[in-house]
């Protein structure tokens, strides 16, 4: 596309000007297949990224998780401290560790199993 002339026209200058700066990207896409039925397409730059690129950081954890809520729960100390033991000698050369929260919800489902 080249820099239009005349500036009356402010949609040809915009369209420039996204050009320009790559953001392009959104305009329609015109393709055609074999029997010349015409497709258009658009595609944000923010679509296109998030195909290209793979994801950087560390992954979302459980509380980022919309399935997930909090709980606060009363509990003996030594039950506990004993839970907490048990759990940490049972995770010794294990990956991924079981968690309390691990141990918490499958005792919660198997629970409610039993119906």
């Amino acid at each position: 596309m080249s820099k239009p002339k005349d500036s009356s026209n402010m949609s040809d200058l915009l369209a420039y000007r996204k050009k320009q700066k790559g953001l392009d990207a959104n305009f329609p896409k015109e393709t055609a297949d074999e029997e010349g039925v015409k497709e258009i397409t658009t595609q944000t730059p923010d679509q296109e990224s998030k195909e290209e690129s793979k994801k950087v950081g560390r992954p979302r954890g459980r509380r980022s998780n919309p399935e997930n809520t909090t709980l606060t729960l009363i509990v003996n100390e030594n039950v506990l401290l004993e839970a907490r033991y048990k759990l940490n000698k049972m995770n010794i050369g294990k990956s991924p560790k079981k968690t309390l929260s691990d141990l918490t919800e499958e005792l919660l489902k198997e629970w409610i199993s039993r119906d």
